[in-house]
């Protein structure tokens, strides 16, 4: 629970109710991963996330600094990628750092995303959300930030079952402005109610 906030001369803070549990990068990544994540909390997490980023874009009066809004610095597209790599990352429990987004393309081209988790949830209700973030996680990575979509999107994809989504667009990983164009894949449509974890 939010507290309260102090915003004084170069002081911003925000006070929130004590967690004991410490941060989900300690609980992701900790040596003794004492605390594991079940997918029915690493769910709610991600969609939590959701919510909440899709609240600053449509609901909140801006949230951005002045000098991000004006400089082009900053966008909601931005934060709809790093949301991509989120998702991604708490799916796989791997690093950003760690080429996340091609090593999930590489298992999603090659219909194997099973591959991507050793804790995968046991009921099929629980592998098709899996399936459903790992796609918005790569629609929400793709190069192009018009293709990304809205985070109202987002929220929509994750509640509303089933749902048909597009086919994301491949990642280019080249550092911007040294990368080869890459040709898009043709776009199709996959159905989130299938019964197996195989892209089409």
């Amino acid at each position: 629970s939010l507290f309260g906030y102090c915003i004084e001369k170069h002081e911003m803070l925000l006070v929130y109710e004590f967690l004991s549990n410490k941060s989900l990068d300690k609980i992701l990544y900790g040596p003794a991963r004492q605390q594991e994540l079940s997918w029915t909390q690493r769910y709610i997490i991600i969609e939590g996330i959701g919510r909440g980023l899709m609240y600053l874009h449509e609901d909140s009066s801006g949230y951005m600094a002045p000098e991000y809004a004006m400089q082009g610095i900053m966008s909601a597209k931005s934060d709809v990628f790093s949301y991509g790599v989120l998702v991604l990352e708490i799916i796989t429990r791997r690093r950003p750092y760690e080429d996340l987004i091609k090593f999930v393309w590489r298992h999603w081209r090659q219909g194997n995303v099973t591959q991507l988790v050793d804790d995968r949830p046991a009921d099929e209700h629980g592998k098709q959300e899996m399936l459903r973030c790992i796609h918005i996680g790569l629609l929400c990575v793709q190069d192009e930030a018009q293709l990304r979509p809205r985070m109202a999107a987002v929220v929509h994809m994750l509640k509303s079952r089933p749902m048909t989504l597009a086919s994301p667009t491949e990642p280019l990983f080249e550092v911007p402005g040294e990368r080869p164009r890459v040709a898009a894949f043709e776009p199709s449509i996959i159905e989130a109610s299938m019964s197996s974890l195989e892209p089409s």
